[in-house]
């Protein structure tokens, strides 16, 4: 295989990140290290936003209803949230991009966010099936955004 697709998650952010940074980012390292130096083109898919709610508050759980359901509204992630959240994630990232100029990173989050928000629910389906997954909708969703930034 010629190309290697790498991502490591922020879902260890806050707390969790910070006392396991230097492990994350010698992993982190090693791993783009170890690729590069085997002569493969390495893309890293930088992680999608982690949600702070669960996605399912979005929509209705049940075909039929007598009282309607309370859903979150608007179904969005604010994006200030999401990139404070992720700071130390983000300035990890920074870190590899800064050191394996070679290898392409490519910022999934793009495809899901948008001024000062992040799409969650798009034509009436989830894109998350989680805090931190995508469905299959989601995934489909963000190539499509993304595509051109593949190799």
């Amino acid at each position: 295989m010629d190309t290697s697709f790498v991502g490591y998650t922020s879902s260890y952010s806050g707390e969790a990140l910070r006392k396991n940074i230097e492990a994350y980012r010698m992993a982190l390292f090693e791993t783009l290290e170890r690729l590069t130096r085997a002569g493969k083109r390495v893309v890293f898919f930088v992680d999608i936003p982690e949600l702070n709610f669960n996605p399912r508050e979005c929509v209705s759980q049940r075909r039929l209803t007598l009282v309607p359901d309370r859903l979150r509204d608007p179904c969005i992630l604010d994006r200030v949230h999401y990139e404070e959240r992720a700071s130390e994630y983000h300035e990890l990232v920074r870190e590899a991009q800064a050191a394996f100029q070679s290898v392409r990173f490519i910022p999934l989050d793009e495809a899901l966010c948008e001024g000062d928000s992040c799409e969650i629910l798009v034509d009436g389906a989830l894109l998350y099936s989680s805090r931190d997954h995508l469905t299959t909708h989601g995934s489909r969703y963000v190539i499509q955004g993304i595509g051109e930034q593949l190799p």
